[in-house]
């Protein structure tokens, strides 16, 4: 099984990096852990 984690940093730079974009809207979420800005998501495809 693979996993795909989301961090703040990566948010702020999503432009740069459609791929986050797309797990966002494609992938499963499985786990969050904070709140707010400095959310973490772990994501399944």
């Amino acid at each position: 099984m693979h996993l795909i984690v989301v961090t703040p940093q990566m948010r702020a730079v999503q432009t740069q990096l459609p791929f986050i974009s797309a797990v966002q809207h494609e992938d499963h979420l499985v786990a969050q852990f904070g709140s707010g800005l400095s959310r973490i998501d772990i994501y399944r495809p």
